[in-house]
């Protein structure tokens, strides 16, 4: 194990991501500080969330504060990445789902507007009734890119009922931008009460309502094929 340490310092990225991977499988909790010092100082995006997925597996709490830094890179570091910040969630939800909606509820309420996307989506990830109640409450949020982003982020809602009424509701809403990621998250839903509210649009251009339709038809026909057949006697 010191050898696989040893070579997270290098400067070969793909063998110390293989270092990385090799850590999180040997099990051993010894290399939890060497992994957060990775997650943390490299720059490479590819190594440090090897890093991340080698503490997942560890479970170690000692590695808590560091999986949380890396939830909060803003966009003025200049090395936030979506696949890190992935990384980082699943670790935490994995380790911690209520420390995890405490992190989340904090980034989507005062983070930046790279921090909000991604803590949006980390909350639908996450799957409680508060993760999915705060998106809700932020359709009706001052600030635009709020609205739009909560939008996005319910439409990955693996309960399309609890997230139909409000997204059917923020088809109203005055900003075109937030209307199309409400009709598009509406229609990723493919469900047969979403239809009307996505042709009933006249207020909105003709290419939004033809891709939202069009989006609904193909996932209720993917929807459908997914059904078992029925048994045969």
């Amino acid at each position: 194990m010191p050898a696989l340490i040893e070579l997270l310092d290098g400067w070969r990225t793909p063998a110390q991501s293989a270092a990385a991977q090799a850590l999180g499988e040997i099990g051993d909790n010894g290399a939890v500080a060497a992994l957060c010092r990775t997650l943390a100082e490299k720059r490479d995006p590819d190594l440090r969330a090897a890093a991340a997925v080698a503490l997942e597996r560890l479970g170690d709490p000692a590695a808590v504060p560091a999986l949380i830094a890396a939830t909060r890179r803003s966009s003025g570091e200049g090395n936030v990445s979506d696949q890190v910040v992935e990384a980082a969630t699943e670790a935490l939800i994995a380790q911690d789902p209520d420390l995890m909606e405490t992190v989340l509820l904090e980034l989507f309420d005062g983070g930046s507007p790279v921090d909000l996307s991604k803590a949006a989506l980390g909350l639908e990830r996450l799957g409680s009734e508060a993760a999915r109640s705060r998106l809700i409450a932020a359709l009706r949020e001052p600030d635009r890119d709020v609205r739009m982003t909560a939008a996005q982020a319910l439409g990955h809602a693996g309960d399309h009922a609890a997230v139909l009424e409000p997204l059917i509701q923020a088809l109203d809403d005055p900003d075109l931008q937030v209307r199309r990621e409400a009709m598009l998250a509406l229609a990723g839903t493919g469900d047969p009460r979403a239809e009307p509210h996505l042709r009933d649009r006249g207020g909105d251009p003709d290419w939004l309502i033809l891709r939202a339709t069009e989006r609904w038809s193909r996932v209720r026909q993917e929807r459908q094929s997914a059904k078992p057949s029925p048994p045969t006697n």
